[in-house]
């Protein structure tokens, strides 16, 4: 309990902190503030302001989910910033659905997983490889199709590290030895990236060796969380940060096949100007990642009670 007090404690801090920030803010009637976990101003920003363009949008990073939810609590409870535009921007992680009238929830694990999808990867072939959806459809399918596969394998061979996570992370609330610190670890300490295809690079042992994590595993309630994930689409539910890194890793590979006119670029070179780079790809790609329709009736619903 100590551990769970201690947290609590430092997400106040943060929320406070935002608070007087929010508090400086001279004119909230032409401000809107949106309150983010990171830095997913990246994929919000120019879908905000394409709705709320009489707005000047001004961002607050929360650090973390819990921070976001934190800092809503606070702010409805101020009087002082009753007149305040404020939205706030989280992800379901695997708590699931937190949607309220001023929070947006994402309708999938993280907003990375509205990057990686096949669709995603078409349209980045049709603008970016200049493939004609006529004259290169059989080319287009194909590179399609290999993506799944790929895609496919991937997810599989992250599951039960996914589940693993969900455990841990539930276990952490209560045992101060779990800490997971996932950003730091890269994805190829779990995956081996072979002509294959993604393979399985981790045991549970390993895991727990990897995050130096002593606290023993609840096995029912991991095969519980495996079974859960395994039977929903994993392209959804499953950790965003992993799926968007490996897309990266494959769609890197197909852009170096275009440029050397090899593998299905055999008959059509291609050089392709794409930049992606691991730590920028969430501004990169941002223009191809999926808008959801629920995202789209949030900003628009906020826009119109906003401006009444």
């Amino acid at each position: 309990m100590e551990r769970v007090n201690m947290m609590r404690e430092k997400r106040g801090a943060s929320s406070v902190d935002l608070i007087k920030l929010l508090k400086r803010i001279d004119n909230y009637s032409d401000i809107l503030v949106c309150v983010f976990e990171g830095e997913d101003a990246k994929y919000y920003g120019s879908r905000i302001d394409g709705v709320f363009t009489n707005l000047e949008r001004k961002n607050l990073n929360c650090k973390g989910k819990s921070n976001v939810i934190s800092l809503r609590d606070k702010v409805k409870a101020n009087k002082e910033l009753s007149k305040a535009k404020v939205l706030y921007f989280v992800d379901a992680d695997f708590d699931g659905d937190c949607n309220e009238h001023d929070i947006y929830c994402t309708p999938c694990y993280s907003i990375e997983n509205l990057y990686a999808q096949v669709n995603v990867f078409k349209k980045i072939l049709t603008d970016e490889f200049g493939l004609c959806s006529f004259k290169d459809e059989g080319l287009i399918n194909s590179l399609c199709s290999e993506y799944e596969l790929f895609e496919n394998k991937a997810d599989d061979a992250l599951l039960e590290l996914n589940a693993w996570i969900w455990h841990r992370k539930e276990q952490s609330e209560t045992h101060e030895g779990i800490k997971l610190n996932l950003n730091n670890i890269r994805l190829d300490k779990f995956l081996d990236f072979s002509d294959d295809g993604p393979m399985q690079n981790y045991t549970i042992e390993t895991l727990d060796r990897l995050f130096e994590i002593n606290v023993s595993i609840d096995s029912d309630r991991y095969e519980t969380i495996k079974h859960n994930l395994s039977s929903k689409d994993l392209k959804i539910v499953t950790r965003g940060k992993y799926r968007l890194e490996y897309f990266r890793v494959h769609l890197s590979s197909v852009v170096d096949s275009a440029r050397k006119g090899e593998n299905l670029f055999a008959n059509n070179k291609k050089n392709p100007k794409i930049t992606l780079s691991r730590t920028q790809i969430l501004s990169e790609l941002t223009q191809y990642a999926v808008t959801p329709g629920c995202l789209v009736r949030f900003l628009e619903r906020n826009s119109s009670t906003m401006a009444a």
